[in-house]
């Protein structure tokens, strides 16, 4: 059987060492010896069947979320940007990976982007990097303007007081690197997507030319799969299809907004200087099948429809780092 991961790994007080992390040959159950290549040992992870055992839960409040404890964020406070901590004169962003590091990487965006914290501090203490989280719960970081019909009340403060902050911050510290993802404002509450593909690339690309100081490399983190058209949560189709867990799986067509994908790719077609794409959907979903499972290795991928789980973060961190890489010239873990 697979090895799991250390039974402290998910308290809300440790976050383990990059070193105590299982591989992913040690996630995958053993048949015939583990892929070398990050896709092969992920699409391998993701096509084992998970046996009918309690599986792991998590919760995004051990790096943020909602409701965090000052252990759960090292002692620190406001580590989300709602509308108090944006007002405040004093307010510090909240650091991980190897917070004493000079070198700073600046994840950004809504909840989205706070969901890959764990792979980042993992990755971080591995390459002594800082990552700072600059995340506004609803707040994609892209220069579009949200719909008044968005689900949160603070969305007028996310066009200006947010967006001019996290500008401001990237302005004064001059990050090694700027990772931004988010939501499309179709997954923030509204019924219709109202932002088209085309004006999805030109707020991107507003994005990484304005925002992202020149010498700076600005990364983009592409959309994961989200489950919105499934009535279950994940977490609940595993409780009643325990042992038919593929019944769960979302696929490609159906759970990647395609739109927002496109988006992605444009930007990086556009060779736009010192900006990459990262496209994380291999990470998520078996490319040649186009499945996109709930589960993979007795854990599961998500804490809800639309957000990623801290273990599968934590997982696919030593995958993240090879894409990475070759984009800040770091060693592939």
């Amino acid at each position: 059987m697979a090895t799991s991961l250390p039974v402290g790994a998910a308290t809300t007080a440790t976050m383990p060492p990059f070193a105590q992390l299982p591989t992913w040959c040690q996630l995958v159950v053993a048949r015939t010896g583990c892929a070398p290549s990050t896709t092969g040992e992920i699409a391998t992870s993701l096509a084992q069947p998970v046996l009918p055992i309690p599986l792991r839960t998590f919760n995004l409040q051990l790096y943020g979320g909602s409701g965090p404890t000052s252990v759960e964020d090292n002692g620190q406070a406001n580590c989300e940007g709602y509308e108090p901590v944006i007002t405040k004169s004093n307010w510090v962003p909240c650091s991980y990976g190897q917070r004493t590091s000079r070198r700073v990487i600046v994840v950004t965006g809504d909840s989205e982007a706070e969901s890959w914290i764990p792979a980042f501090d993992v990755w971080g203490q591995q390459n002594g990097f800082r990552i700072v989280m600059l995340a506004f719960e609803g707040c994609p970081p892209w220069y579009y303007n949200l719909p008044a019909s968005n689900k949160y009340s603070h969305w007028s403060t996310c066009l200006v007081m947010w967006r001019h902050k996290v500008a401001t911050y990237l302005a004064s510290t001059h990050p090694v690197a700027v990772v931004a993802t988010g939501m499309r404002d179709v997954a923030q509450g509204t019924s219709v997507a109202t932002t088209s593909t085309a004006a999805l690339v030109t707020a991107m690309r507003s994005f990484f030319t304005t925002a992202v100081p020149a010498g700076t490399i600005g990364i983009a983190l592409t959309n994961y799969p989200w489950f919105f058209s499934n009535p279950q949560l994940p977490m609940t189709c595993a409780e009643v299809h325990a042992t038919s867990l593929s019944q769960c799986n979302g696929t490609i067509a159906n759970n990647v907004d395609a739109a927002y994908r496109s988006a992605f790719l444009q930007i990086g077609n556009l060779h736009l200087p010192h900006t990459v794409v990262v496209d994380t959907l291999p990470l998520f979903c078996n490319i040649t099948t186009t499945q996109c499972p709930t589960v993979g290795s007795n854990a599961f991928l998500y804490i809800d429809s639309h957000h990623v789980s801290t273990v599968w973060s934590w997982h696919v961190g030593r995958a993240l780092s090879k894409l990475l890489a070759p984009i800040l010239s770091t060693p592939a873990s």
